[in-house]
């Protein structure tokens, strides 16, 4: 039995949407109250069109756009186009002179023809597979590049750039790693333009898929179940979020936040909540962190007679910052540096050249 429509009532206020198929299987139409598509297809089943409209809030136009589609031996072209522009009575010009307007002129929508290329995107294949992509994207003046590299079939590597004039800028990079099924366990993605470092870990089981976003301090883990057909039955969503809070007594607390819930149309659900606080753990990082230093540049300290003792001392001049420790306790932490336990004496001194401020770490 081939599926001919699928319709989606939530519950709320959420948007539900429509889908409908032809007999082989292609998406035709398209439903999120959002916006509407309809699609049509060639002889060979390829995608050669698509029309859409979108509807947005009040005081904000809507338009409707053009998608075609054309293919060549070397790959196949994208041509987007801008065909109307739908105002209200609040975007349109047509009342710009008058004072009032009717009921029916406030409800009514303003409809305009138009032929503008919003984008081209170009794409060159081998194999069915996807080598390389031009874009042009009239609307916002930018003009990009996207490579892809493969190893048996399976992608590797794909880098995008923006081109501006002759400079080549890359703004993208991901990298991929399958197992011996040729199934994706692995992908790192950076974004040099959002300054982001996402890594994926993807790990498989009978009925379900656990992908692991990896983003800083931040663990985003989203559950797949199948059926025994191999159908979406349930997709949840799990965030553990790594923070530190500032705090006056402790300068720095350790915070986790873990929220779950469930991803339903797009949507995600939350239905749990949980904060968690640790206790702050004095080393040597943290002792870093509440006196503001990146890296501590330690000299033995010598005494009136130039000769060494058993202190040492970390002077910054721009700060006006000098901080002390004892050799052993040192020696302690070059041995583990995490070592838990250690504090701060803290006193503000004169010096020859003005006022200073003296620490010394303690155990």
């Amino acid at each position: 039995m081939k599926l001919k429509k699928e319709s989606n009532i939530p519950e709320g206020n959420h948007l539900g949407y429509t889908k409908e198929f032809d007999e082989l299987g292609n998406l035709i139409f398209f439903d999120n109250g959002n916006y509407i598509s309809v699609y049509k297809y060639d002889s060979k089943n390829r995608i050669i069109k698509e029309t859409s409209r979108s509807f947005e809030d009040f005081g904000v136009a809507s338009q409707k756009t053009e998608t075609k589609y054309e293919y060549n031996n070397d790959g196949y072209r994208i041509t987007t186009l801008r065909t109307q522009i739908i105002d209200d009575s609040y975007t349109t010009d047509k009342f710009n002179n008058q004072s009032t307007i009717t009921v029916d002129e406030h409800s009514s929508e303003f409809h305009k023809d138009v032929n503008n290329i919003l984008m081209i995107q170009e794409f060159t294949t081998k194999k069915n597979l996807i080598h390389s992509k031009k874009t042009t994207d009239f609307q916002n003046k930018k003009f990009y590049e996207e490579d892809y590299t493969y190893s048996n079939d399976l992608l590797i590597q794909e880098k995008k750039f923006e081109i501006n004039k002759k400079d080549k800028s890359l703004i993208y990079e991901a990298k991929f790693e399958y197992d011996i099924n040729n199934k994706l366990v692995k992908k790192i993605e950076e974004d040099i333009l959002k300054g982001t470092h996402i890594i994926l870990k993807i790990d498989y089981s009978e009925n379900a898929v656990i992908e692991n976003y990896i983003d800083g301090d931040c663990i985003d883990q989203i559950i797949k179940k199948y059926d025994y057909q191999g159908n979406l039955i349930k997709k949840n969503e799990t965030q553990y979020i790594y923070i530190k809070e500032y705090n006056e007594k402790s300068h720095k607390e350790f915070i986790s936040i873990k929220i779950e819930g469930e991803i339903i149309d797009n949507e995600f659900q939350l239905f749990n909540y949980t904060k968690f606080e640790y206790f702050n753990k004095n080393t040597i990082v943290g002792i870093k962190e509440k006196i503001g230093i990146k890296d501590f540049n330690f000299v033995n300290v010598k005494n009136n007679n130039q000769e060494t003792t058993d202190w040492f001392r970390h002077w910054d001049n721009e700060k006006r910052i000098a901080v002390s420790i004892h050799k052993n306790l040192l020696n302690e932490i070059k041995d583990n540096n995490n070592l838990d336990g250690l504090d701060l004496q803290q006193e503000l001194r004169e010096g020859s050249k003005g006022s200073y401020t003296a620490y010394r770490i303690i155990k």
